[in-house]
């Protein structure tokens, strides 16, 4: 709201210096408005990228933990058939 009200007083000053002094400082604040915006926009899209980017790593995260759970599995399941094939032999003796 400062802004607003700096730009008016700006505008009443640059008016009573002459047309082209009102159309300048117009300009001058157009440029700037346009300028808020360019960077606000930028941040947004640095703030969606930032945050696709941390959905590919959970879920690359996620990827890797379900591998390792797989083979940990396969390797529990392949122990486990070592052991009772194992065991008979053993009671045997």
């Amino acid at each position: 709201m400062e802004k607003k009200v700096a730009n008016q007083k700006a505008l009443q000053a640059a008016k009573k210096q002459g047309k082209d002094a009102f159309e300048l400082e117009k300009a001058h604040i157009a440029k700037e408005k346009e300028m808020e915006v360019a960077a606000k926009n930028e941040e947004k899209l640095r703030a969606v990228a930032a945050k696709q980017a941390e959905k590919v790593r959970l879920a690359a995260e996620k990827k890797v933990q379900k591998a390792q759970c797989a083979a940990e599995k396969k390797a529990a399941k392949s122990r486990k058939n070592v052991v009772c094939f194992l065991i008979p032999v053993i009671q045997c003796i």
